[in-house]
């Protein structure tokens, strides 16, 4: 069962900017064609202002889940996390190499962990997803060239080979799928080949394609954690560093929200050029949004790399007001662990990951005031540094306090 708390978030009112358009790859032509962003929300960010505020001014309340650990169930990494009836769908690609299932009560079910060659195995999971329409886990081995479906309880069903090369998929709907490519070479698919997003089917079939690039974009291998990402029965796409996030539905690529950061932001000559080598040296000093947000019903949230640390930004969208800094009141023992966003729960709650020796060493530092605190106590009690990572469930406000 979660274990409840309120608590307050520190951010800062910022004004809009609107800009007229950017540039996107129009599927029907070769060349660049530009898309208003009058479906955008555009946000300029300041994120030198370091006003503080408390969590509770945008967060309701607070939740955490123990997952069961057993020796079978052992977690090393979480990489990504769906949600879908009662169930909760958690891979762990490096380190166990499996994908594992729980209930919603945290305890284990079963995994799916069949490494080899054979009928029902994989060589290695490079992502996986829910048909949601089918209830089936999808799990892509790259190196096995093939997608594997199972059951919601882990039995293996078939496999499919994969049309073309790509490294992320989502379902659009129970016969379409976005897939995002990164820059994976297809030369035999000049139809998808230099487009960062194909929309089509396993069998092959393109209906779309988004977002070309020129060929020397193979040279910057740096991307973002997931480029395509789901909340709720929407798919989301971040094109890697370029400040828009789109919508992505079967007739097009929605721009929803960007970020202005004007001269403390990568410039467009900067963007044309990055390789690894300009990359790391242009973060030292600059600000860049890496692709990690949450979508909910009513509010967003989104984490933006600084050279001073992650400035948090919430938006609320009844409002159509933004609150964002680097700096947070903790008032809360839950509250630290407010950080990368892995998926949504539920219309407007978010999920983020929290490792037993971070959690005991934050919950150390509390001395007394952690016996003050139920959450705090009755964590500290149940963890020990072989247990697995803990889920935090925060519940963003509709309408925010400041």
């Amino acid at each position: 069962m979660f274990m409840k708390k309120y608590f307050t978030v520190l951010v800062v009112v910022l004004p809009f900017v609107f800009t007229n358009c950017i540039r996107n790859m129009d599927s029907s032509s070769a060349d660049r064609s530009l898309i208003a962003l009058s479906a955008a929300k555009i946000f300029k960010i300041n994120p030198s202002d370091t006003t503080g505020y408390d969590y509770s001014d945008v967060v309701v309340s607070s939740d955490y889940l123990l997952l069961e650990t057993t020796s079978a169930s052992l977690i090393g990494e979480i990489d990504k996390i769906h949600f879908d009836d009662t169930l909760i769908f958690i891979l762990d690609k490096s380190v166990a190499e499996a994908i594992f299932i729980f209930s919603k009560k945290g305890d284990f079910l079963t995994k799916i962990a069949n490494k080899g060659a054979a009928p029902g195995e994989f060589l290695g999971i490079r992502d996986f997803t829910l048909d949601k329409h089918s209830k089936e886990i999808c799990l892509f081995d790259l190196q096995g060239r093939k997608v594997n479906f199972y059951t919601y309880g882990g039995v293996f069903l078939r496999s499919k080979p994969i049309p073309f090369l790509f490294s992320e998929f989502e379902f659009l709907d129970k016969d379409t799928i976005a897939f995002s490519t990164a820059t994976a070479y297809n030369e035999h698919r000049a139809d998808v080949d230099n487009y960062f997003l194909v929309v089509g089917n396993m069998e092959g079939n393109v209906y779309r394609t988004d977002f070309a690039y020129p060929e020397s974009d193979r040279d910057f291998t740096f991307f973002n954690r997931w480029h395509l990402k789901r909340f709720g029965d929407s798919v989301w796409f971040y094109p890697r560093y370029s400040n828009i996030i789109y919508q992505v539905n079967q007739t097009g690529s929605i721009p929803r929200y960007a970020f202005d950061f004007g001269k403390d932001g990568f410039s467009v000559e900067d963007k044309k050029s990055l390789t690894n080598k300009v990359f790391n040296e242009l973060i030292k000093t600059k600000n860049y949004f890496p692709g990690d947000y949450v979508d909910l019903a009513h509010t967003a949230y989104f984490v933006i790399a600084t050279p001073n640390g992650d400035y948090k930004l919430f938006y609320s969208k009844k409002e159509d007001k933004i609150l964002g800094s680097t700096r947070f009141f903790i008032e809360d023992p839950l509250a630290p662990f407010i950080k990368i966003p892995f998926a949504s729960v539920d219309s407007n709650t978010f999920v983020c990951v929290g490792y037993p020796n971070t959690v005991l060493n934050y919950i150390a530092l509390m001395g007394e005031e952690k016996d003050k605190s139920q959450d705090a106590e009755a964590l500290y009690k149940s963890l020990s540094e072989s247990s697995n990572p803990i889920l935090f469930f925060y519940t963003l406000r509709d309408h925010f306090r400041k």
